[in-house]
C-alpha cells in the first residue's frame, strides 16, 4: 500500500512540474542566459534599425521569459551615448522607451508585439489579447 502511495504521489509531483511553467528573469545577463538573451535584444535592435534607422543599445528594465514567449520593457540608448534623434515624422514619438512580445517559434525569436517611442500604452490589453502566455511575464518587480 505504502509503495502505491509513494508511486501515485510520484506520478502526481512529475505531471505537475512538467505541466508548471517557470519564469525566467533574463534582466540580467548572465553565463547562462546569454545567448538566448542576446538573440532576442538582436532581433529588436534590427526591428527599430529596420523602422527608424537608429541604431541602438537597450537598457532592460523587464525582460520575463516562460515557455515560448518573452516580454520586454526597454529604454533605447544610441550607440555614441549622443541622444538619439528620432525621424522627422508626422506621428508624435516618445523618447525613449521599446516593449515588446516575443514567440520563440521552430527554435526561432519573432515579434508578436511590438511598440518603440510610443505616446500611448499600446499594451494595456495584452495579457487579455494572448491568454496563452504566463500572465507572471508581465509581472513588474
Amino acid at each position: 500500500m505504502k509503495l502505491r502511495v509513494l508511486m501515485l504521489f510520484c506520478i502526481f509531483w512529475v505531471f505537475t512540474v512538467s505541466v508548471g511553467a517557470e519564469v525566467i528573469n533574463l534582466k540580467q545577463k548572465t553565463q547562462s542566459n546569454s545567448l538566448e538573451r542576446t538573440e532576442i535584444l538582436d532581433l529588436l535592435r534590427s526591428k527599430v534599425k529596420k523602422d527608424f534607422g537608429l541604431e541602438v543599445v537597450f537598457i532592460v528594465n523587464h525582460f520575463k521569459m516562460s515557455k515560448n514567449y518573452a516580454w520586454l520593457l526597454l529604454d533605447a540608448q544610441s550607440k555614441t551615448s549622443k541622444a538619439l534623434q528620432l525621424p522627422e515624422s508626422d506621428m508624435p514619438y516618445d523618447c525613449c522607451h521599446v516593449e515588446a512580445l516575443v514567440e520563440k517559434k521552430n527554435g526561432k525569436w519573432q515579434i508578436k508585439e511590438m511598440g518603440a517611442f510610443s505616446t500611448d500604452v499600446w499594451w494595456s490589453d495584452i495579457q487579455q489579447k494572448y491568454p496563452n502566455v504566463d500572465s507572471a511575464v508581465f509581472d513588474v518587480d
